[in-house]
């Protein structure tokens, strides 16, 4: 699929289906690391509904919308543009494996999905843990984080109506980073602080310094 054609398709999930798991997670992860302030950072961001979600929902000063692809962070100028939000969010063009970032600048950490496409999950893990503050902490989906149960039967099921192969394709795609493949990738990028999440049907592993 062309990079084009991919960015319009997250577009329309972002903006549609997905709409109100971006809100959900954001206020989740706030409550759950409590942390409000200083930088945040969205790892696989796409078009930049997460870090309009967290800023909605958090008071920080710096938010950061890293991806690889440029025609996504294109989309992701336009939508940060629309909520008047450039002042705060920052699109950035980069890799979860090469963080364009300084060392420690990073108070709070997520990516929603976007793990298993990561080319190596380990040396991603060990720039998450470079750019992390003393005190901060990194929410890594494992698999698809829908937010509630409620949202993830909603969604899985007019993902089903369009497409009756969806399900197959979601557990292949997630079934290249499991909760099983953790230990082993925290031990190579030497990540010793860390603990593994689980609410209902969604998996974060959990990245402290």
């Amino acid at each position: 699929m062309k990079e084009q054609e991919m960015a319009q398709r997250m577009l329309a999930m972002a903006s549609g289906v997905l709409k109100d798991v971006y809100p959900c997670i954001a206020k989740d992860i706030k409550k759950e690391s409590g942390k409000d302030k200083g930088v945040f950072l969205d790892i696989g961001g796409g078009t930049g509904h997460l870090c309009l979600a967290m800023a909605e929902a958090a008071g920080f000063e710096k938010l950061y919308n890293l991806d690889p692809s440029g025609e996504m962070l294109r989309w992701a100028d336009e939508n940060i543009g629309n909520a008047s939000a450039e002042k705060r969010i920052t699109n950035l063009q980069g890799k979860a494996e090469k963080i364009p970032l300084p060392e420690k600048s990073v108070d709070l950490i997520m990516s929603r999905g976007s793990s298993f496409s990561w080319e190596d999950p380990a040396e991603a893990f060990k720039e998450i843990h470079r750019v992390l503050n003393n005190r901060g902490e990194a929410y890594i989906s494992i698999g698809c984080i829908f937010g509630t149960e409620e949202l993830r039967k909603s969604i899985v099921s007019r993902f089903m109506e369009k497409d009756p192969l969806w399900e197959a394709g979601s557990v292949e795609r997630e079934s290249k980073l499991t909760m099983d493949d953790v230990d082993s990738l925290c031990e190579t990028a030497g990540v010793r602080n860390y603990r593994k999440l689980i609410k209902d049907h969604d998996k974060w592993l959990v990245i402290a310094k």
